[in-house]
């Protein structure tokens, strides 16, 4: 036998988790599962905190009112708002559960977890322009022809004190969690600088483009990287001079900024954050269903607002509360796709 059509095989049952193997690791999957849906529910907890101190003393009318609730912290059916608190949480959930069930079945498998951000993702806080369709694309196919299978998402950053800047910066990135099609061939740090080389993934700060990291084999890492990914954007960063290159400094959400990325967010689909490549479309259709599930319409649900409607609250809200210097966001998903297209 050929030593390809050997190895293969091997490869193949090295990587798979025996019985006996799951049975063991169980309180230890467990325990990590736990501690991770606490760790989620707390940066939460701290987000829609600060999101209820920026609208306490908002005056609203009674329809206005009730869509905030809804797009908070309300129950939906129908369209999964990614600005709202059980979506989110459903999400996060699914997704812990998701990655814990690929890594009891491949606890061997090399596992690397990559962040892109470059400045198709950088908008400002005063007038958030994002096409966010392009850049969940983008990365896909950068990662695709990288040779990784895996789950990611756009997670979205306030970015303050930014030194000759009309205000404050909504940046989107990308974290993905993945695995080569062929271990045996794949150099992380080749591939890190091969993406970071590319012109259609620039960086205007001179921060890497594109960070790979390999990940450590044990199902707290892999929890804590599923939580990570889906929890709510509870803090800003700082950005800070380095001797080579800016640092970015995790900070408190200044008064204002929860709210907005509320406003942004409510025009966003869990599903227009979330992609998977190969294998880890395993990961993705696990997290759909959950979201799907938890949708559907029942008497204790209330259809979410469409995204008409969402655009139309927004700028009724704003002529009263928050920042006079707050203008429309114009986020492109593919509900928004729709929109135009009709």
């Amino acid at each position: 036998m050929p030593a390809a059509e050997f190895l293969e095989p091997l490869r193949s049952y090295l990587g798979q988790a025996s019985p006996d193997y799951k049975e063991r690791i169980m309180p230890e999957i467990e325990d990590a599962r736990a501690a991770k849906r606490l760790a989620g529910a707390q940066y939460s907890d701290r987000f829609y905190g600060q999101y209820d101190r920026d609208v306490r003393n908002w005056s609203l009318e009674q329809p206005d009112q009730a869509f905030l609730n809804l797009i908070t912290k309300g129950h939906l059916s129908q369209r999964a708002l990614w600005s709202n608190q059980h979506v989110r949480q459903v999400a996060q959930q699914a997704l812990i559960d998701a990655a814990l069930d690929e890594y009891t079945t491949a606890p061997n498998r090399r596992r690397f977890w990559i962040t892109l951000a470059w400045d198709a993702g950088v908008t400002m806080e005063r007038e958030p322009q994002l096409d966010l369709v392009a850049v969940r694309n983008i990365a896909q196919h950068h990662l695709r022809r990288a040779g990784l299978d895996g789950f990611g998402i756009v997670e979205f950053d306030v970015w303050k004190n930014l030194t000759g800047e009309g205000g404050r910066r909504i940046v989107g990135h990308v974290h993905f969690l993945g695995w080569p099609t062929d271990p045996d061939s794949f150099n992380w740090r080749k591939v890190e600088a091969e993406l970071c080389a590319k012109r259609s993934l620039p960086n205007s700060i001179g921060a890497k483009s594109v960070v790979i990291e390999p990940v450590r084999g044990t199902a707290h890492d892999i929890a804590h990287l599923a939580m990570y990914m889906t929890k709510a954007p509870s803090a800003a960063k700082n950005m800070v001079p380095g001797k080579t290159k800016p640092k970015l400094r995790p900070a408190a959400l200044p008064q204002g900024s929860a709210a907005r990325l509320v406003e942004t967010q409510s025009q966003v689909e869990a599903g227009d954050v979330m992609f998977a490549i190969g294998e880890g479309t395993s990961l993705s259709r696990k997290v759909h269903r959950a979201i799907r599930i938890a949708m559907r319409p029942n008497r204790a649900r209330t259809p979410a607002p469409t995204a008409e409607a969402v655009l139309q609250h927004w700028p009724r809200i704003r002529l009263l509360n928050g920042s006079k210097k707050f203008r429309d966001p114009v986020i492109v998903t593919r509900a928004n796709q729709r929109m135009l297209d009709n």
